[in-house]
């Protein structure tokens, strides 16, 4: 220590700051340990006066500063980038720093990744179920108490000899305080956590319900009704908020369902209950002590059993964790460091929901439509009585009975939500890239039309000569379109607002509840003076009239919302902390990168990066592929393809379908037509010479098959998983991103068109196919007759495998017809039953095996291929092992030539056809001196197992504790007999590129003049003038100087 606060971690010279004409020291960059971090930070050494110290610092500043806690800031990091700037209504919550602090700081107390088990999102999943059904309940509590006092009015009214409409009263400002309470209650949830903002306004309308039992008078009752509603406001507001902290956006329209049933749930059974109260003989009174009770013992069971759910309030709690057990005296959450003075609460904060339900054109749409819904349920309140207690004459509890009908219609559309409507989301984000709002519209449209469809029916048949029970249909009815807009409603201002989702429910809360109060003030006189069926009539033509709003939002939804600045401040907040809806991939994954590797953005500069072509093959005829498993599309652009070539997408469909998914029961199932498009590069199809675009649609997406064990907490063990997220910093749904098979698309895609040229300019033939599955062989060489022990040391040099000459003349005739008439791609039958029984073991495991592939290319020309670095078999190599799984890769004899002794090893020269040269034999497989010598071409490639499967493996988790892993997901069990068509794809491109290259060095020689050599007429000099005047000077006797030879 070298003074009262302050704290010097390193011997360095100090450099002076000043504020204001003070002056301060602060030393260097030291290294500390936070958690199983370790991180660069700042300490300090001011020597400032305390005013001086504490000027301008937030209550948390101050409070560390006093104790010796220096906060850095970005002033005091020049190496740290610059803050993102969040605007004033961003700045405050729920993540509102007072001065900017830099993203890396490692004071600042955040998740530990997407994972950590202190997320609420990352709860075990019995805490959040009692946590959604507990809140549920406190809604459902709330709403009841507003409707049982319907059941009351008459006796009310006798009691204390009023009118009807004074008796309604009684119903009507309580949904008013509904109104006004969420203005305070959802904002200080957003400061303040969601147990102080829902517990004691809870107990307080508990309290005021009793007294409204107790009142005497009946403007005692109306008081404690209004500020009994206040108070019951809370968990109508804000749990919908809670239901976005526990839930991810896949679940949370589930939760919001069962949260939707208790919103209704409670207006529906305070009639039922309400009047079996009075039937039974008790006093209006006892509705409200019985509603007391009910709220009172939710509110004990809440307080035992719900924990505190909103995320910057928990990283606040952890980070007065830290200081207080010393772990870490320099943490702070972004939550606490706000200097929240009086104005700002009020303004900033109450103000919210308010500015939201007039300012964004989303939340106000949403809430008009929502509140229409909400105020014709309570005039249903009015409207059942006259349409079944007068005119049809039941009493009380039968005549309360018609509200189950409504409740049941709820209860269906529910389950169209959890069924129907969830199968639409994950449509939508499949085909959005991403968690949208709009995936919550199915159900909406749907019951758009329901509503006014049921009012209709419903009014019509409330004659008591029709029979009862197509009006209870038509109940059900109005049920079902009225939940299936209310619920879609919220649902849609939590996807859309998310941070602010508590202040954007409120003001739906706020709009709805003035319309809950209102609609029952004028139902009876409606009612009454324009019937039954003309009334409902009325409110289905205005149900009409709003039916557009879900399908407008549909279409033009994200661009609404693109013009909001909330909104987009939203989304940029939520991109900067790389958390998204889903709480994906991102920020928390950075810094793990960071940490593992070795250049970090500090270190980088960005003028100096080449323009590196990562997903570009080849030089002359280049082939750029794009997307993996779960995008929208993959495909290829080819640059470089000659003009006037017939091409057709069948041309290119032949290769795709023999790659395809779902061929065997040896092969994955995901089912994809892969159905080739071409965009671009050809006209009448003939290609242009101009780039060819070529895409395929990826219809079978899956990618919640990769969610929770998968890759969420577990690298999958010889996956790409790991390495992807080291490199990039970030992971994709499937894993290694584009490490996926799905990327080979593009290269089969390109390798047929090159195919195409190659086979009608110049005959060339590509035939791949597979030649071992596990310690499945293919015969192909001559087996060593006896043991080397037992031989000589000559005789034992004789003793070596060679490839046998049957498998040459297979290589010579073998055709894609033979290859495919097997299932595992085999030409040979016998090796063809042994390879299906191997991998059908594999499979019967949930295990993989790998194998092999052969491929031979025919008639290739010669002189293809580089003498040095490029060498053909080179490229072939390259290309081959850029194919996702590979491990290894052979040409010729391949590592069965490195036993033979050269004399058995080289391949002799013979006379071939017009005076050219073949050789005998074929051990160098077709190339030598890295160019092609006119021979068949032919390698083997190897691909290990696959690595997803769904046997149980023992591994560790990206924290590196110890689990067990059995992978979901749809996978082959022996990628070998999919891989030929990419193989020979692959080759193609090889080929095609060095051809090219050929062509355009021979179109180069061919405008200089001819060249004297002695060489036979049969061979072709390509060297340009250097060549020529080698030659020449040769012819004179002297050397390219000119000196004698």
């Amino acid at each position: 220590m070298s003074g009262a606060g302050s704290v010097r971690l390193q011997d360095s010279p100090p450099s002076t700051l000043e504020f204001d004409g003070q002056t301060g020291v602060v030393t260097p960059a030291s290294q500390f340990g936070y958690g199983r971090h370790t991180s660069t930070a700042l300490s300090s050494t001011l020597t400032l006066p305390d005013e001086a110290r504490h000027s301008g610092l937030s209550p948390l500043d101050k409070e560390r500063s006093m104790n010796g806690v220096h906060t850095p800031t970005a002033e005091s990091i020049p190496s740290s980038p610059p803050p993102t700037t969040i605007d004033k209504e961003t700045s405050r919550s729920p993540i509102p720093p007072s001065d900017p602090k830099p993203d890396n700081d490692p004071n600042l107390v955040e998740f530990d990744g997407p994972n950590d088990p202190y997320h609420p999102q990352n709860w075990g999943l019995g805490v959040r179920l009692r946590t959604t059904a507990l809140y549920g309940c406190t809604t459902m509590a709330a709403a009841f108490g507003s409707s049982v006092f319907s059941a009351a009015e008459p006796e009310v009214e006798e009691y204390f000899g009023i009118s009807s409409e004074l008796g309604t009263l009684g119903l009507s400002l309580y949904i008013l305080g509904w109104a006004l309470g969420p203005l305070c209650f959802a904002p200080l949830s957003e400061l303040y956590g969601r147990r102080i903002a829902i517990l004691p306004p809870y107990f307080v309308y508990a309290i005021f319900t009793a007294g409204t039992g107790a009142s005497q008078t009946y403007a005692a009752v109306l008081v404690t009704r209004f500020l009994g509603g206040i108070c019951a406001s809370a968990p109508v507001a804000i749990v919908g908020g809670a239901m976005a902290d526990i839930w991810t956006p896949a679940k949370r329209g589930v939760a919001i369902v069962f949260y939707s049933w208790a919103v209704v749930g409670g207006p529906f059974l305070g009639p039922l209950i309400g009047g079996a109260l009075i039937v039974s003989g008790h006093s209006w009174r006892w509705t409200m002590w019985f509603t007391c009770m009910l709220a009172g013992g939710i509110a004990v069971l809440v307080f035992f059993f719900v924990p505190e759910s909103y995320p910057p309030v928990l990283l606040v709690r952890k980070a007065k964790a830290l200081r207080k057990s010393g772990e870490n005296p320099h943490a702070y959450a972004k939550h606490e460091s706000a200097g929240l003075s009086f104005h700002d609460i009020v303004v900033t904060h109450l103000g919210r929901p308010l500015r939201m339900l007039f300012l964004e054109p989303t939340v106000t749409s949403m809430a008009v439509y929502a509140s229409f819904c909400y105020g014709l349920l309570y005039m249903l309140f009015g409207a059942f009585p006259i349409a079944y207690q007068e005119i049809r004459g039941w009493n009380p509890v039968v005549g309360a009975l018609p509200f189950l009908a409504v409740f049941v219609g709820v209860i269906i559309a529910g389950i169209g939500t959890i069924t129907l409507g969830a199968s639409y989301y994950r449509s939508v984000t499949r085909k959005r890239g991403g968690a949208v709002p709009e995936g919550r519209l199915l159900m909406m449209m749907i019951g758009a039309v329901l509503l006014p469809a049921g009012m209709f029916f419903w009014g019509w048949t409330s004659n008591p000569s029709i029979s009862w029970v197509p009006n209870i249909i038509a109940a059900g009815l109005i049920g079902c379109g009225f939940i299936s807009i209310f619920q879609q409603a919220i649902n849609y201002l939590i996807d859309a607002y998310t941070i602010y989702a508590a202040s954007a429910v409120a003001a739906n809360t706020v709009l709805r509840s003035l319309l809950g109060a209102a609609f029952p003030l004028f139902a009876d006189q409606m009612f009454h003076n324009l019937g039954v069926p003309w009334a409902a009539s009325l409110i289905a033509f205005i149900s009409v009239g709003m039916i557009p709003i879900p399908f407008l939002f549909l279409i033009y939804g994200e661009r609404i919302r693109g013009m909001s600045k909330l909104c987009r401040q939203i989304k940029e907040e939520e991109e900067r902390r790389g958390r998204k809806d889903e709480r994906g991939p991102g920020g928390d994954h950075l810094e793990l990168h960071q940490h593992h590797s070795a250049v970090t953005p500090e270190h980088l500069d960005l003028q100096q990066i080449p323009d590196l072509k990562m997903s570009t093959f080849g030089e002359l005829f280049r082939v750029t592929t794009y997307g993996e498993s779960h995008c929208k599309s993959v495909g290829c652009i080819i640059d470089g393809c000659p003009p006037g070539m017939a091409l057709t997408e069948q041309d290119v469909q032949v290769q795709l379908t023999r790659r395809r998914p779902g061929q065997s029961a040896l092969t994955t199932p995901r089912d994809e037509k892969d159905r080739v498009e071409i965009q671009s590069g050809t006209e009448f199809g003939v290609t242009l010479g101009t780039p060819i675009g070529m895409l395929v649609k990826n219809e079978d997406q899956r990618p919640h098959d990769y969610g929770g064990k998968t890759t969420d907490i577990y690298p999958r063990p010889s996956h790409a998983d790991w390495t992807y997220l080291c490199k990039y910093g970030v992971k994709a749904s499937s894993g290694g991103g584009r490490s996926s098979a799905r990327e080979t698309i593009g290269r089969v895609a390109a390798g047929a068109v090159a195919e195409k040229y190659l086979k009608e300019a110049h005959g060339v033939e590509i035939v791949a196919f597979s030649s071992s599955v596990g310690k499945v062989h293919m015969p192909t060489s001559n087996t060593a007759t006896s043991s080397d022990d037992d031989l000589s040391a000559d005789d034992a040099d004789e003793n070596v495998p060679e490839i046998s000459e049957e498998y040459l003349k297979l290589l010579q005739t073998v055709n894609r017809e033979q290859v495919d008439a097997s299932i595992v791609r085999c030409p040979d039958a016998e090796t063809t039953e042994r390879m299906k029984a191997r991998i059908e073991r594999a499979k019967a495991k949930n295990d993989s095996i790998g194998g092999t592939v052969t491929c031979v290319i025919r008639n290739c020309p010669v002189g293809l291929g580089e003498p040095a670095f490029d060498k053909l078999e080179a490229k072939l190599a390259h290309a081959m092992l850029s194919i996702p799984a590979t491990k290894g890769f052979e040409i010729g004899s391949g590592f069965l030539g490195a036993e033979m002794p050269g004399h058995k090893h080289n391949d002799p020269y013979v006379a071939g056809p017009n005076g050219t040269l073949r050789t005998k034999t074929n051990n160098s497989g077709g190339i030598q001196g890295g160019i092609s010598n006119g021979e068949n071409i032919y390698f083997k490639v190897a691909f290990k197992s696959v690595a997803t499967i769904g046997r149980e493996q023992t591994t560790a988790t990206y924290d590196g504790a110890e689990g067990v892993l059995a992978a979901k997901g749809r996978h082959d069990p022996c990628v070998v007999p999919r891989a030929i068509a990419i193989v020979e794809s692959m080759a193609a491109l090889v080929v095609m590129d060095a051809l090219m290259i050929q062509h355009s060095r021979q179109a180069a020689r061919s405008l200089l003049p001819p060249l004297k050599t002695n060489l036979p007429s049969s061979a072709t000099i390509v060297g340009g003038a250097k060549a020529e005047e080698s030659v020449r000077k040769q012819e004179e006797g002297t050397n390219t100087d000119g000196t004698p030879l």
